[in-house]
């Protein structure tokens, strides 16, 4: 499992970017990576371009079996999302972790 955390709103300009990051970290471990969990904290608005980025990522992850949990997201953060289609979601760090090992998530 692994948890990123990315300081700065996603947008056009650096969407890119993060899925690069993302997916260097899920092919850099020598184990298969099954979960990973992204602190939102530092997120505070995503644009049409950025969810573009996050629903290419999520069907990148469905190829690798990998299941994503987003946590510590604003609530405008996650309105954005689900507008956008996506529904990754979990109340704590701890809350995602434990339902990811588990597989109720």
């Amino acid at each position: 499992m692994i948890v990123y955390r990315f300081e700065a709103d996603l947008f056009y300009a650096n969407a890119g970017h993060f899925m690069d990051e993302v997916l260097r970290l899920l092919s850099a471990t020598t184990a298969p990576v099954r979960a990973i969990v992204f602190d939102a904290s530092g997120i505070s608005d995503v644009d049409y371009s950025a969810a573009k980025t996050l629903l290419q990522m999520e069907a990148e992850f469905a190829r690798r079996s990998v299941r994503a949990a987003l946590v510590a997201a604003l609530d405008e953060v996650r309105e954005e999302l689900a507008r956008y289609g996506l529904n990754i979601g979990a109340v704590s760090i701890n809350d995602a972790v434990d339902a990811l090992s588990t597989g109720n998530l």
